[in-house]
């Protein structure tokens, strides 16, 4: 048993599932004050391209933080951010909204490449909680999306199933499918 454990432990990796989190609010986008100047040709593009990949595991970030300057340098610059982020999407998986940004993530990882002197293997730390740019590579290519809807239709049930166990253990009266927090979520039409 303790050599199976051993090689459980040692093919294990950090969790590298992210979200594209926008830096720019979309509320900015309706404010009547800035509609002629964000709204113009070419603007909305350009300001909706700033978004920033945010790992969603603390762990990820501790590494990440922790990695040779190099490489973060060129992590940052294709978009990543250092930024501690608390998400609800489940592993593996991301927003089909969000795949152009990938998309375009993956390209300025491509063109950075040549950029920035990445370091090579034997200059970066390895074992289990180490930041690996292989691991993350092979992550953007593994994770799948989801349809928005699905997604969001499958946070939301799992938030109503966490707030009726949380008032069962308060000695709450839960909330039955259909209710109250569906229809707040919108999910149910009476």
């Amino acid at each position: 048993m303790g050599y199976w454990f051993l090689v459980m432990v040692c093919r294990m990796t950090l969790n590298y599932d992210f979200d594209m989190v926008a830096v720019q609010p979309d509320v900015v986008f309706s404010d009547p004050k800035l509609a002629g100047l964000l709204n113009g040709p070419g603007a909305r593009s350009t300001i909706a391209a700033h978004h920033v990949a945010l790992f969603r595991d603390p762990g990820t970030v501790r590494a990440f933080r922790d990695a040779p300057q190099p490489l973060r340098t060129y992590l940052i610059a294709s978009g990543f951010s250092g930024t501690d982020h608390l998400s609800e999407v489940p592993k593996g998986i991301y927003p089909l909204r969000e795949e152009t940004l990938r998309i375009r993530l993956m390209e300025r990882m491509a063109t950075n490449v040549g950029r920035f002197p990445l370091p090579k293997p034997s200059e970066v730390p390895q074992g289990w909680g180490t930041f690996q740019l292989q691991d993350l590579l092979s992550h953007l290519f593994e994770a799948r999306p989801v349809a928005d809807d699905a997604l969001d239709d499958w946070m939301a049930a799992r938030r109503a199933r966490q707030m009726a166990k949380s008032g069962t253990e308060a000695g709450r009266t839960p909330q039955k499918p259909g209710g109250l927090m569906s229809r707040l979520l919108g999910r149910v039409v009476n």
